[in-house]
């Protein structure tokens, strides 16, 4: 798998989500809302992606129960270490953590999918 060409027409947000019908409906719902999508299925893409594409992605959406190495806490805790700048928001249906990092969102699944792309727009697009 090369990397994604990310194309600059949007607020970029990097969806990691492994159930692929789940990914393909919030990258469906992101993408409606103007938001560009870079997706990734596990921890180690996610990574991957954005060793290269940091500077360009606004939102990490990521799910807590990932396969692999890199879980969604530990994405999200070297996300806000690498890359500061980066707004993140997680989601899990079998987790709800306690204590989540400064700044991050959680969604609890099922979510409201309207409720979560106006929260990702916000994040993306902060006033």
């Amino acid at each position: 798998m090369g990397h994604p060409e990310v194309i600059h027409d949007g607020p970029v947000v990097l969806v990691v989500e492994d159930d692929p019908l789940v990914r393909a409906l919030i990258v469906e719902r992101f993408d409606d809302a103007g938001l560009v999508v870079i997706e990734a299925d596990d921890g180690e893409w996610a990574i991957s992606i954005l060793e290269s594409n940091a500077p360009f992605v606004q939102v990490l959406f990521t799910d807590i129960a990932l396969p692999g190495a890199i879980d969604g806490v530990s994405l999200a805790l070297q996300v806000l270490e690498r890359w500061p700048w980066m707004a993140v928001a997680m989601t899990s249906g079998k987790f709800a953590p306690d204590d989540l990092p400064g700044g991050v969102r959680f969604f609890a699944k099922p979510f409201a999918a309207d409720h979560v792309v106006e929260q990702i727009r916000e994040m993306a697009l902060p006033e």
